[in-house]
């Protein structure tokens, strides 16, 4: 079949992680840079500066180099809005001291998390009545909606933020991107749900309260992220190793159905989240598991080449025996995503769809073989297995076919530029 190819700089671009610089959580900058640089990425998720909340430490980070989606409207801890065009003026200021630096604006992340939820008026729209979902005229998201449809508006009108793509708000009840860019997801696996189950179950109905029919609309995750969690079975994982598997799986499912962006949370285990362990670190700020197969994934689909962002990539060709799956939320045992870097070398995403968590334990799948044979001959074949390690675990010499076991957890295959 043939595999389409994406450039791997546009998805190590668009990767980023969830930090909490504005809530105080890192005594300073370079905790939380010493962590970015062990991860490989410059893109970070954070409450926008606003008037009340223009942290010194975002600018030392954009000076640095780093990227921000940003989000605006209030947060848990901050639940306060000042209107859009206030929120969009001061955007404006900061990318214009630090060019470049503002990737994403986002509307309010999770009102009804806020203890503005249900007590809050935006430009003559009321909070309503009840808790239903976008649809109701009378619902407490309304004016949450209108904040966000201002935001895109004056946002949009600004010179140098009209490049910048815009996501609407991220809610439950699901509300549509409405004037944005894209619609808004926060994608968690909860009650011990893993990919691809949770996929259909919880991407599936989002699609389903945000748009008129499936994928109609660009969507942005801009959380996803698995729990560590050693007191409840209800809600996470026990095994640092199966969340590392999990969620490295996870993020291959969600490029997989089409995702723009892609945010982890969180970087760190986050006092807010009432000992609700997300982090890629730990409160002490070790790496855990997941953080190193993020990592070694991140190095493996970097491209420093100067047209990185700008060649056209090549079709991959080739065939699989057992088959791959070639569509989302289908039952075939395995599915592949594939990218290009400018030098020519393919890397291929392939993962099985298998249960490794009971609720409790860890399970061991059956392993499965699969030969794959490509239409022309390569230099080199690496296999990379990124949850253990960033140096190939297989490899072949001037071949066009390559046979590999997939047991628990995605495998990368690395193709030199064919003979």
């Amino acid at each position: 079949m043939p595999q389409s190819l994406t450039r791997a700089a546009d998805l190590t671009n668009s990767f980023g992680v969830n930090a909490h610089l504005n809530q105080g959580e890192y005594s300073s900058w370079s905790q939380c840079q010493s962590m970015m640089e062990y991860l490989g990425c410059t893109l970070l998720r954070d409450a926008a500066p606003d008037s009340t909340n223009f942290l010194p430490e975002l600018e030392v980070a954009a000076t640095a180099g780093y990227r921000f989606s940003f989000i605006c409207g209030g947060n848990s801890s901050n639940p306060g809005v000042e209107p859009a065009s206030a929120q969009a003026a001061i955007l404006s200021e900061f990318e214009t001291a630090y060019p470049g630096s503002i990737f994403l604006v986002e509307g309010p992340g999770e009102p009804n998390n806020t203890s503005a939820w249900g007590n809050f008026t935006y430009d003559g729209v009321g909070p309503g009545s009840n808790d239903n979902a976008y649809t109701d005229p009378n619902s407490y998201v309304q004016p949450w909606i209108a904040y966000a449809n201002d935001l895109a508006t004056h946002v949009k009108a600004t010179s140098n933020l009209s490049g910048i793509k815009l996501a609407g708000m991220c809610c439950y009840p699901n509300a549509p991107a409405e004037s944005c860019d894209y619609a808004n997801i926060h994608y968690y696996n909860n009650n011990t749900a893993q990919p691809p189950e949770s996929d259909a179950y919880y991407i599936t109905s989002t699609e389903q309260n945000c748009w008129t029919a499936g994928l109609s609309q660009p969507f942005v995750v801009t959380e996803v992220g698995y729990v560590f969690n050693t007191t409840s079975t209800d809600d996470g994982c026990s095994d640092p190793a199966t969340l590392a598997k999990n969620q490295l799986t996870t993020y291959y499912e969600l490029i997989n159905i089409g995702a723009a962006q892609y945010h982890v949370y969180s970087l760190s285990d986050f006092s807010g989240d009432g000992g609700s362990d997300y982090g890629l670190f730990d409160s002490s700020f070790n790496a855990r598991p997941q953080a190193t197969a993020f990592r070694n994934h991140f190095i493996l689909h970097q491209d420093t080449g100067s047209t990185a962002s700008t060649f056209t990539p090549s079709p991959a060709t080739f065939t699989a025996s057992p088959a791959l799956e070639t569509t989302p939320y289908g039952s075939n045992v395995a599915i592949s995503n594939a990218f290009q870097k400018s030098n020519g070398r393919t890397l291929i995403q392939i993962w099985p769809r298998v249960t490794i968590w009971n609720g409790a334990a860890a399970v061991a799948p059956t392993s499965q073989t699969i030969t794959l044979t490509f239409n022309q001959a390569y230099r080199c074949i690496w296999v990379f297995d990124p949850v253990n390690g960033k140096d190939p675990v297989q490899q072949v010499f001037s071949t066009n076919t390559i046979t590999i076991t997939l047991h628990d957890r995605p495998l990368i295959l690395a193709l030199s530029p064919p003979i």
